[in-house]
């Protein structure tokens, strides 16, 4: 009855330590658990707090277009030209410039081909040519814009009756240059990648007729728009990013490979 008593009370207490070993197990890997995702916590919000202070992208800086200018095309394979347009204003959303003596001049590549459409006809006009924008916004007339037609142009024509008729303008460019000074008063990050053209409202004293036949008239409004250089995070911030991300790859295979021993005597 002794020996009973003494083994009884033995398995209690390998019960009783065993089964402290087995909490004490518990919590650590409970505060593995915590630990490891306090790591990553901080880790990841570190990484992405670089990542998305990076430069923000802006948005594109329009020039608008205003009452004033000849708009022309002298047939055949010549090209369709604007001279001395008008150029009002150009902003990026919030903040808007007035331009002094603001003047568009361009010329698209050469007609290449057109027809009929349900309220006209259309002109297509080659890539290539030239594209400038001159003005004042504060110190002086400079050469604020430059480019070229990225892509074929395409005029369309017309409804209504003279002497405003319903017709447009509009192409892809290349833009080469925007003026320095304008691209800062304005948050625009030089060089340019890319824009547009588009007169949406032209005015003639005689009416077109067919594709291929010349033209003459006056720019009524439109815009040129120009996009800048995209913002992307510094390449120091993307392999920040990336080396923490394969580290917790490596790391969580580890522990999934490893998991925590309770001994046990």
């Amino acid at each position: 009855m002794w020996l009973f008593g003494m083994s009884f009370a033995l398995c209690v207490s390998e019960f009783r330590s065993t089964n402290n070993q087995i909490k004490q197990g518990l919590e650590m890997m409970n505060l593995r658990r915590k630990l490891r995702t306090a790591i990553l916590s901080v880790f990841l919000f570190s990484s992405l707090t670089l990542l998305f202070n990076s430069p923000a992208l802006a948005v594109p800086i329009v020039f608008n277009l205003g009452y004033g200018g000849t708009v022309s095309y002298a047939g055949g394979n010549s090209a369709f030209m604007t001279t001395n347009g008008a150029v009002t204003s150009v902003g990026n959303g919030s903040t808007t410039l007035s331009i002094v003596g603001g003047d568009l001049d361009f010329a698209t590549g050469n007609f290449i081909g057109g027809g009929a459409t349900a309220t006209g006809f259309e002109n297509v006009y080659a890539a290539g040519g030239s594209v400038t924008i001159y003005g004042d916004v504060g110190s002086g007339s400079v050469l604020l814009m430059q480019a070229d037609f990225a892509d074929t142009a395409t005029f369309a024509c017309c409804s209504g009756s003279s002497p405003v008729l319903v017709s447009s303008f509009s192409g892809l460019l290349d833009i080469a240059y925007v003026d320095p000074t304008l691209a800062a008063a304005l948050n625009f990050n030089n060089p340019p990648v890319g824009g547009s053209i588009a007169q949406v409202e032209i005015f003639f004293g005689a009416s077109p007729t067919t594709s291929g036949t010349a033209f003459s008239g006056i720019q009524g409004g439109g815009a040129v728009a120009v996009t800048d250089t995209a913002a992307v995070p510094e390449p120091t911030t993307l392999l920040l990013l990336g080396s923490g991300m394969i580290a917790i790859g490596i790391w969580s295979r580890r522990l999934k490979g490893n998991p925590v021993q309770t001994k046990t005597k």
